[in-house]
C-alpha cells in the first residue's frame, strides 16, 4: 500500500460513495475485471496483475487501475478480509458528510 499509512497509525479508511457513484465504481470495477481475465493466469505476468484503486483526497475520487502487483504477499486480518486502510478520526474531508 502506498503511501504507507498504517505505519503512520492509520488503521481504517470509510469511503461513504452514494448511490449513482457506487454504479460508476461497480462498472469500472467490472471493466478492469474483464480486461484482467483476458490474462493467461499460467504465466508469471498473468498471475501478478490485479486492481489498483487509487483513491484522490482532494478531488474525492477513486480511479480503477489495471496493474502489475507487488511481488510481496498481501496482508490479510483476522477475518481472511482484504481491507484498505482507514483513518481513526475520520480525515477533514470525510467529517462533514
Amino acid at each position: 500500500m502506498s503511501p504507507d499509512v498504517a505505519s503512520k497509525g492509520v488503521k481504517s479508511l470509510n469511503i461513504e460513495v452514494p448511490f449513482e457513484e457506487a454504479l460508476k465504481l461497480r462498472l469500472a470495477l467490472d471493466s478492469c475485471l474483464h480486461a484482467l481475465d483476458r490474462y493467461n493466469r499460467s504465466t508469471q505476468k498473468g498471475r501478478a496483475m490485479g486492481v489498483l484503486l487509487s483513491v484522490k483526497t482532494e478531488s474525492l475520487s477513486i480511479a480503477v487501475i489495471e496493474a502489475a502487483m507487488p511481488s510481496f504477499p498481501l496482508q490479510v486480518d483476522d477475518s481472511g478480509c482484504r481491507a484498505l486502510l482507514a483513518f481513526e478520526p475520520p480525515p477533514p474531508f470525510l467529517r462533514d458528510r
